[in-house]
């Protein structure tokens, strides 16, 4: 009998432990998270970006700027954004994977790249 007294305690004890870790990170979840801000710079002769380096689990706000005179087309990590001549766009994503997330922008036959790498 005091064996299963003792088995007992332990499971009720196991299943409050469960419940405590499950109930903090239930509220840990819900949290608002502050993107972080990048900006990108196009131009007829480059793509600059002022992030090299960013860590997994990032949610970025990338704020664009098209300097030159004609629309470019700005990829990052498979989404894509047109960015009219002399003029901003904004695009968010969340870096999920560690790696290096590769980035162009293109106007026409011209194609400028690089890459952001997530750690």
């Amino acid at each position: 009998m005091l064996f299963r007294s003792r088995r007992i305690a332990l499971v009720v004890t196991a299943a409050a432990v469960l419940a405590a870790s499950l109930a903090a990170g239930a509220s840990a979840t819900t949290e608002p998270v502050l993107p972080l801000v990048i900006k990108v710079q196009l131009s007829k002769d480059t793509v600059a970006m002022d992030v090299k380096k960013v860590e997994r689990g990032t949610v970025a706000k990338i704020a664009i700027r098209n300097g030159s005179a004609v629309a470019r087309v700005f990829t990052i990590g498979g989404l894509k954004v047109t960015v009219r001549a002399r003029s901003n766009e904004i695009m968010f994503i969340a870096f999920q994977e560690r790696g290096k997330y590769p980035y162009k922008s293109v106007a026409g036959a011209t194609v400028h790249k690089g890459f952001l790498q997530v750690v």
